[in-house]
C-alpha cells in the first residue's frame, strides 16, 4: 500500500468529513454506556469546536492518501493550545489500510509538530469500549494518567 502524506489548512478540513463520520460509528458501536452522545455528535458541531480551538491556539491535519486511488484513508488532527499543552484530538485509518504503519506515520508527524510548536504536555482521550488502541498509543509513550467517569443527568 502506497501512500503520501500532507499537510492541509484548517479551512480544508472537511475533506475528512466522511473518515470522521467512520470515527463517530466506530465509537457508537463500541460504547457501552454513552452511545446516544456518540449517536448525537454532528461534523458540523465538531469542526465548530475544531475552529474555536484553532482560534486561541494552533490546529494541524495530516492527511494519508492513497496513491493509486487518491482517496484519503486516515487523518490525524492534533491542536497546541496557548498554554503551550498538546493533544492528539482525533485519528482514523479506514480499515482496509490498518496494521500498515500509516497510523504510526501520521502520529509520529503530529508529535514532530508539536515538538517543533515545544509543546510541555501531550494527551489524548480512548473512549471506553476502545481499550485496544492502548497499546499503539503506548508505543509513543503514551500511558493511562486518570480515569473520568461521567454521569448523564438527562
Amino acid at each position: 500500500m502506497d501512500v503520501k502524506y500532507q499537510e492541509i489548512e484548517v479551512k480544508a478540513l472537511d475533506v475528512i468529513e466522511s473518515l470522521w463520520e467512520k470515527l463517530r460509528k466506530h465509537h457508537e458501536t463500541r460504547s457501552p454506556y454513552f452511545a446516544q452522545h456518540f449517536a448525537s455528535q454532528t461534523w458540523k458541531a465538531r469542526k465548530t469546536e475544531l475552529f474555536e480551538k484553532a482560534k486561541i491556539g494552533k490546529l494541524h491535519t495530516d492527511l494519508a492518501r492513497d496513491i493509486d486511488s487518491g482517496d484519503i484513508v486516515g487523518y490525524c488532527i492534533s491542536i497546541v493550545s496557548a498554554n503551550r499543552k498538546g493533544c492528539l484530538e482525533s485519528i482514523f485509518i479506514e480499515s482496509s489500510f490498518r496494521n500498515h504503519g500509516i497510523g504510526k506515520a501520521l502520529i509520529l508527524k503530529a508529535l514532530s509538530w508539536m515538538k517543533d510548536e515545544q509543546v510541555q504536555a501531550i494527551t489524548l482521550e480512548v473512549g471506553v469500549g476502545n481499550e485496544e488502541v492502548l497499546p499503539f498509543y503506548s508505543q509513543f509513550g503514551f500511558n493511562p494518567r486518570t480515569i473520568i467517569l461521567q454521569k448523564t443527568t438527562k
